[in-house]
C-alpha cells in the first residue's frame, strides 16, 4: 500500500522525478524518509508538481515570515532543495532569489562534493576538514573581544558576540542556548540553564539585564544571531554547528587532569618538555619546584586591514563615527572623507530603524542588517522590516549640506530600485541631509518610495576615441 508521501512522489512530472532522485544522491539513505516528507511538504504548500515552476513566492512560504519557526530537519532540507534547483539552473523564473545571496557556483561545488562524500565515505572520512580557518576564528575572536569590551551600549551587537562566546569559550550546546538560555534567567553574574549554572563576564551584564527587561529575552533565534554575525566579519553562511565544531577541533585533554582545554598557547605551559594545563602546572611546580618554559607563540596578521576596519565599523556608533571624523586637508582625504560620510548616514539610518522597532517592543529589531552595504552590487544598503514583518530595502543617501542638494545613484542601484518596486517590494531611499550638524534634531530625514518624487537626470556618459591608436 502506497504512503502519503509515495503518493505525492508519484504525481511528479518525469523530469520532476529525476530531479528528485539526483538530489536524493546529495543526502545519504538513511536521511532519505526524512528528505522525502520535507519534498512531500513543498509539493502540498504549493500545489505544484513540475518543479521548475516554483518561484521565490514559494519559497517565501516557508522562509519569509519571521514569526514562523524555520528551523528543525525538514525545513533544513526545504532550503537546501530550492538552492539545488537554484544553481542547477531548473527554476525558470529566478526573479526574488537575489534576496538570498546564493552564489551558484559555489553551490554547485558544495553539492558535488555532498555526493562525491556520499560515494566515497572512507576518502571523506580519513581527509581532515577544519569547521572554520584559523583566520576565520580570529575574526571571531577580535569580534567577541573589541564588541564585548567596548565603552557604547550596542547591545544587539553584543548578543551576537556572546552566542559566539557561549558556543566557542563555554561549549553549551546549541539546544541549551536555543532553549534554555533567557535574560530572564539572568541574576547576580549568573544565569540559569538547562546545563546548570553558569557564571557569566561582567561585560556582558549590561546587556543581558537590557534584554532581561524585554519580552524577547532568549536566543531561540541563535541560527539567526549567528548568520548576522557571519555576515559582519565576512564568513558567508556561517551556522552555530561551525562554531561548536571548531572548538572540539580546538581542544586538546590535558594528560595530567583529563580535562579538556583550548588549545590557545596562553592555556598551556610545558614542564621538562611534557605540555600541561595551566592550572597543573602550578601544582606541579608548587609540588616539585620543576622550572616551568613558556610556550612561544608566533604572531601572525592573518586579517587585511580593510577587514579589521569592518569589524570595528559594525561596533562603533552614529555618534562615535561623528566625534572621529576629521575634515580633509587634500583630494586623497576628501576621497576618504565623502566615504565616511556615507558610511555616517548608513549608521545614522541603521541605529534609527533598530529604535524604530524597538519602540514597538519588535523581535524584529534584532534582525535589522547593515551588511548589504558591504556589498554594492545587492542594489540597497540596509535590510529592515515593517511592524507587520514586511523586509524594507533602504538605499540611504547621505549629505552633510541642505535637502536639495541632488545626490546620484549607481546604474545599478536604479536598476535595482526600479525593478523592486515594479514588483511591489518596499524598496525606499532614505535621504540625510546636514548630518554633521552639532544639534541632531536638526538632521534632516526623507523617505522616498518611488521615484514620482524625484526628478530623475542623466549626468554622465561614455566617450571613445573616434580614431584607431
Amino acid at each position: 500500500m502506497a504512503t502519503n508521501n509515495d503518493e505525492y512522489l508519484d504525481k511528479l512530472e518525469p523530469k520532476s522525478q529525476t530531479i528528485f532522485q539526483d538530489f536524493m544522491q546529495t543526502y545519504s539513505p538513511k536521511s532519505w524518509f526524512q528528505l522525502r516528507t520535507a519534498i512531500c511538504t513543498i509539493i502540498v504548500e504549493t500545489n505544484i508538481y513540475d518543479f521548475s515552476e516554483l518561484t521565490y513566492s514559494d519559497y517565501a512560504i516557508f522562509f519569509s515570515n519571521t514569526s514562523k519557526k524555520t528551523t528543525g530537519n525538514k525545513y533544513s532540507i526545504i532550503k537546501q532543495f530550492f538552492k539545488y534547483l537554484y544553481c542547477k539552473n531548473i527554476i525558470k523564473n529566478e526573479l526574488g532569489f537575489e534576496k538570498c545571496f546564493w552564489d551558484k557556483d559555489k553551490l554547485c561545488d558544495y553539492f558535488e562534493k555532498r555526493i562525491d562524500q556520499i560515494n566515497n565515505p572512507k576518502n571523506s572520512k580519513d581527509k581532515y576538514i577544519p569547521a572554520l580557518t584559523a583566520d576565520q576564528l580570529e575574526r571571531l575572536m577580535i569580534f567577541e573581544k573589541e564588541c564585548s569590551n567596548s565603552d557604547e551600549k550596542n547591545y544587539k551587537n553584543q548578543r551576537l558576540a556572546f552566542c559566539f562566546y557561549l558556543l566557542f569559550f563555554e561549549e553549551i550546546q546549541i539546544s541549551t542556548i536555543r532553549g534554555s538560555i533567557d535574560a530572564k534567567n539572568f541574576s547576580d553574574g549568573k544565569i540559569s540553564c538547562d546545563e546548570g549554572i553558569l557564571d557569566i563576564p561582567e561585560k556582558y551584564w549590561d546587556m543581558l539585564n537590557y534584554y532581561k527587561q524585554r519580552p524577547h529575552s532568549g536566543f531561540s533565534l541563535l541560527d539567526e544571531y549567528i548568520r548576522q554575525l557571519g555576515k559582519i566579519v565576512g564568513i558567508n553562511d556561517l551556522v552555530p554547528n561551525s562554531i561548536s565544531q571548531k572548538r572540539k577541533q580546538n581542544t586538546f585533554i590535558c594528560p595530567e587532569c583529563g580535562k579538556n582545554v583550548l588549545s590557545f598557547s596562553t592555556n598551556w605551559k610545558s614542564i621538562n618538555g611534557i605540555l600541561m594545563c595551566n592550572n597543573c602546572s602550578e601544582r606541579v611546580y608548587l609540588s616539585v619546584k620543576k622550572k616551568i618554559i613558556e610556550i612561544e607563540s608566533l604572531n601572525v596578521d592573518f586579517l587585511a586591514e580593510n577587514l579589521l576596519e569592518k569589524i570595528h565599523f559594525s561596533n562603533t556608533s552614529y555618534r562615535t563615527m561623528k566625534k572621529d571624523l576629521k575634515f580633509p586637508t587634500d583630494y586623497l582625504e576628501l576621497h576618504k572623507f565623502l566615504i565616511k560620510i556615507g558610511e555616517l548616514g548608513e549608521k545614522y539610518v541603521y541605529e534609527h530603524e533598530i529604535n524604530r522597532l524597538l519602540e514597538i517592543n519588535s523581535e524584529l529589531a534584532d534582525l535589522v542588517d547593515l551588511t548589504p552595504a558591504d556589498n554594492s552590487a545587492n542594489g540597497f544598503d540596509i535590510l529592515s522590516y515593517t511592524e507587520t514583518g514586511e523586509k524594507i530595502y533602504i538605499e540611504v543617501k547621505t549629505t552633510t549640506d541642505t535637502s536639495n542638494t541632488p545626490f546620484y545613484m549607481s546604474k545599478h542601484e536604479l536598476t535595482t530600485a526600479k525593478e523592486f518596486w515594479k514588483h511591489g517590494y518596499n524598496y525606499q531611499i532614505h535621504r540625510i541631509y546636514n548630518i554633521l550638524n552639532n544639534d541632531e534634531s536638526k538632521i534632516g530625514y526623507i523617505i522616498y518610495d518611488s521615484l514620482e518624487k524625484l526628478n530623475l537626470i542623466e549626468t554622465s556618459y561614455k566617450l571613445e576615441s573616434k580614431q584607431t591608436i
